[in-house]
């Protein structure tokens, strides 16, 4: 039995004609990936934020530019593992006189990690959450920020990210 060659030309038309025969849209495969691969984005306006398993779990929340002090009520972790991203950035003078504060409002759930503060005069600095007595995170004046909350239990929030601001961020105790 001999060999047949299939030449560039011949491989190039029966991709073509299987790209037309695969309906992409109704690709169970497709849609699962396409909802992996971008992530959901949740807009808070010029308001607090209670935050839910279900409506911000494994979600980044864009807060836009607010005009004054605003809470973010965060939930206590049901598990491992339970993951929420923030970011969001003030505007010219308005930055100079707003907070974002994250906190815990049951006190059983407490911040461990790091977060880099970018100061806005060229100073650099980081802040600790200790994961024992810090359950209230507070962004002072804020002109940008990231911030990652990964559940390492269901009393512990791993917390990460960076704040580019002209104020440290604190983590406190609130009670």
């Amino acid at each position: 039995m001999g060999t047949k060659r299939v030449g560039l030309a011949r491989i190039e038309k029966l991709i073509e004609n299987l790209k037309r025969e695969i309906d992409w849209s109704a690709s169970t495969t497709m849609k699962n990936l396409v909802q992996k691969t971008q992530p959901a984005f949740i807009t808070n306006g010029d308001a607090n934020l209670t935050v839910t398993r279900s409506t911000h779990a494994g979600k980044t929340v864009w807060q836009e530019a607010v005009t004054g002090n605003k809470t973010y009520s965060l939930p206590t972790p049901a598990a491992a593992g339970e993951t929420y991203h923030f970011i969001g950035a003030g505007t010219g003078a308005a930055a100079e006189a707003q907070e974002i504060i994250m906190d815990f409002s049951d006190d059983a759930c407490y911040f461990q990690g790091v977060v880099a503060v970018l100061d806005t005069n060229g100073n650099c600095s980081a802040v600790w959450g200790n994961g024992s007595s810090h359950d209230r995170f507070t962004l002072v004046n804020h002109a940008y920020y990231d911030i990652k909350l990964v559940a390492k239990s269901t009393t512990v929030m791993y917390i990460t990210g960076y704040v580019v601001s002209e104020d440290v961020c604190t983590f406190a105790a609130q009670d």
